[in-house]
């Protein structure tokens, strides 16, 4: 229904928001086409490679990626009865997933959790219930796709206060997290990751002062209230007025 309205005939701005890049070149050529004044892009460093059309419109194109609700994702106190856990759906597009479930599979202190079905009115575990399985676990594994995209799980796990393992690319580092500090790193070597995965389990110290550090900052600069003021100064910039929230600023997520 959204494409069949008369969007060329609106005469105030218009912006609308791109998700999943690589299945969004029909609808970007739509906003194009229709004569949107900003494009927003939740993923950024793979934009032009996977709709290389946009590279033409760079100044239409805004940065926002995703934050969470630490209404829920937070830390529930929760008893940490699993090691290491993995929720999520497995398949092509996650072939690093794939990878850690036939490798991990059968070790003791691996939990593997399958994506809920949509729609499925059992569907376990969403909501108030993810939330818990993430602070219920001590480190939980996650990645970046086929496209090294820094999905909202690395929010919802360290604003969980479990510790983060994802593969290390650019923009999770302009997204202030660095490898050792506040996450830690998965190569394509399994048997290094178990390595590491063995560590941190057997050094409290070491990995709660790495969870705190992802923690805090999740908290601090990927929380939906801090985004939501970003937005308000990205209008702002695009109208050449005053910032809103100046000590905030656009895109400022380095860790202090």
């Amino acid at each position: 229904m959204f494409y069949y309205e008369p969007w060329s005939e609106i005469k105030i701005p218009k912006i609308s928001t791109l998700h999943d890049l690589h299945v969004s070149k029909k609808f970007a050529s739509f906003m194009i086409k229709n004569d949107f004044d900003m494009i927003v892009t939740r993923y950024k460093n793979s934009l032009y490679d996977l709709i290389p059309e946009l590279r033409q419109y760079k100044y239409l194109i805004r940065w926002q990626p995703g934050c969470v609700n630490i209404n829920l994702f937070k830390d529930y106190k929760e008893l940490k009865k699993y090691d290491v856990t993995m929720a999520g759906k497995v398949s092509n597009f996650y072939s690093k997933r794939q990878q850690i479930k036939k490798y991990f599979q059968n070790k003791p202190y691996f939990n593997y959790v399958e994506r809920p079905r949509d729609n499925d009115p059992n569907a376990w575990p969403i909501d108030l219930d993810y939330a818990k399985l993430l602070n219920q676990s001590k480190i939980c594994i996650s990645t970046g796709g086929k496209y090294n995209y820094p999905f909202m799980k690395n929010f919802e796990i360290t604003a969980c206060k479990s510790l983060l393992m994802v593969n290390d690319f650019k923009e999770l580092n302009e997204l202030g997290f660095y490898d050792t500090f506040n996450f830690i790193s998965l190569s394509e070597n399994m048997e290094l990751n178990e390595e590491k995965l063995l560590e941190y389990l057997n050094n409290d110290v070491l990995r709660e002062l790495t969870v705190l550090h992802g923690y805090n900052h999740t908290r601090l600069k990927h929380n939906s209230d801090y985004r939501a003021k970003e937005f308000i100064n990205i209008l702002c910039e695009y109208k050449n007025i005053k910032l809103s929230y100046p000590e905030i600023g656009i895109n400022k997520y380095k860790y202090y």
